[in-house]
């Protein structure tokens, strides 16, 4: 399921038809699902989720990685799909 579409800039309104990175793409997701695998997002437009992830976490999200079973695009049960999950930073949770 695609929640942002990426597209190009129109030179009418700019800011409404404004290009979204990667970046914020996965962010929106990752802020709207509990939980998402590497194949939703790169459905989604997300061409390196593994990269993505890895910048997100080292501007301060903290993203939880689990390892759940999948089908690739044959169908075959493949193991090792990776399934991220945006934590709640600890001023959401009531700490410092």
């Amino acid at each position: 399921m695609k929640i942002l579409t990426v597209r190009t800039c129109n030179k009418i309104d700019p800011l409404l038809s404004r290009e979204f990175s990667q970046r914020e793409l996965a962010l929106a997701i990752f802020q709207h699902n509990v939980s998402v695998t590497s194949k939703q997002l790169m459905a989604a437009g997300v061409t390196n989720p593994s990269l993505i992830v890895s910048f997100l976490r080292s501007v301060g999200f903290d993203i939880r990685t689990t390892l759940v079973e999948g089908r690739n695009s044959n169908g075959v049960i493949r193991r090792n799909i990776a399934e991220y999950s945006l934590l709640p930073s600890k001023t959401e949770q009531g700490g410092e």
